[in-house]
């Protein structure tokens, strides 16, 4: 790897810096050969607290261990949702590693805005966007569509009737993959300083361990809001060179859970203060459809949320004094989904195909853990 930035524009009278960065990397792999990776881009800052980079690559990226070799297996009376025929059928479904797979080839612009009014302030406010183009991309479609058949048909086996029998499901090269997106993320920041927990419970006197140890325990601790927003501006992969392109926003299938929503909100908190931590997380997507030779599925919108609290028990002199197997122990308390919210699918009529009920779809739903972890 070699990465270099200079300056091609100092600081003098009244212009702006302006440097320009390049790199290089070369990874020599087994199975796949020798790839290259480079790339350049322009940073400048026109005032102070503002930058702005522009940055593009040519990078070759290998396909994963497990899309490669991984073991076939064959399994029989899988539930499939069948688009063709819209019905749920049961047929042998084929997964595993494809040999056939060859490193990809990516082309991705990136144009970035960062702002900081105070200069490492509390506030920091980025803009991003990124334009990809991949060819011989690997993917892995899960669900069996017209688009996919007439693509892959070597792929399906069907009877007389035109009964789905199996399906072969591993990952595959598709020709070319066009993805644009922008994204806008919020930053607030605030640190604490203060004494430490385990000194404000013995009114301000260090614990035993501490005092042995001549090491202070940390103090204060931060706190950081951070708000995202995603906006796909397209998303759409061409199988193969004259077939229809897949538009993941526009009723094609990405994934089991309906195509690529168009927007994704995604907000934050991180609270931890002498050894207590708080992590709170909320998430929206909006809703998309998969669009069928007779039918159309609608898929809802999508609330996500997590709850988590820890603690670090080295916080602790007193208790691991008396228990110092507890040392470099942290338990914490996570709640998953707490609103309990699933996603819903339904066709034309109304009624939701029995693969895609919710409780398929996300059978644990709302879910407690207690996690309790120890270093050595």
């Amino acid at each position: 790897q070699l990465s270099v930035t200079a300056p091609i524009l100092a600081p003098f009278g009244s212009f702006a810096p302006i440097y320009v960065n390049a790199n290089i990397d070369v990874a020599d792999l087994s199975d796949v050969g020798t790839l290259v990776t480079y790339g350049y881009g322009l940073l400048w800052k026109p005032v102070a607290g503002l930058s702005l980079n522009v940055s593009t690559t040519r990078e070759r990226g290998p396909p994963s261990l497990t899309d490669l070799g991984g073991p076939i297996v064959i399994t029989p009376a899988v539930r499939v949702f069948d688009f063709t025929a819209n019905q749920n059928v049961f047929a042998e479904t084929v997964t595993g590693g494809n040999p056939g797979l060859i490193a990809d080839r990516r082309r991705v612009l990136k144009l970035a805005l960062q702002l900081d009014p105070k200069q490492r302030g509390p506030w920091r406010f980025n803009l991003d966007y990124t334009r990809a183009r991949i060819s011989d991309e690997t993917r892995s479609f899960t669900l069996l569509t017209p688009q996919f058949e007439a693509a892959f048909p070597n792929r399906i086996v069907r009877d007389g009737a035109g009964v789905l029998v199996s399906f072969d499901r591993r990952p595959v090269l598709t020709a070319q993959s066009e993805r644009d997106e922008l994204k806008t993320t919020i930053n607030w920041v605030k640190r604490y300083r203060g004494r430490g927990f385990s000194q404000l419970l013995s009114g301000g006197k260090p614990g035993r361990k501490q005092a042995k140890s001549g090491q202070p325990q940390q103090t204060g601790g931060s706190l950081r809001v951070t708000l995202t927003h995603r906006l796909v501006l397209r998303d759409r992969v061409r199988i193969a060179p004259g077939v229809e392109p897949f538009d993941f926003l526009s009723g094609a299938a990405a994934t089991a859970l309906g195509g690529t929503p168009q927007h994704r909100l995604n907000a934050s908190l991180r609270r931890w203060r002498n050894g207590l931590g708080l992590t709170a997380a909320l998430g929206f997507q909006s809703g998309t459809e998969i669009i069928g030779p007779t039918d159309t599925l609608s898929f809802s919108s999508l609330v996500t949320s997590a709850l988590r609290i820890s603690y670090n028990l080295s916080r602790r002199p007193n208790l691991i004094n008396r228990l110092p197997l507890l040392d470099n122990t942290r338990i914490s308390l996570q709640l998953s989904n707490v609103f309990n919210d699933k996603l819903q699918v339904r066709d034309q009529s109304g009624a939701t195909p029995f693969a895609f009920q919710e409780d398929i779809l996300d059978p644990n739903g709302r879910l407690w853990r207690i996690a309790l972890r120890k270093r050595f």
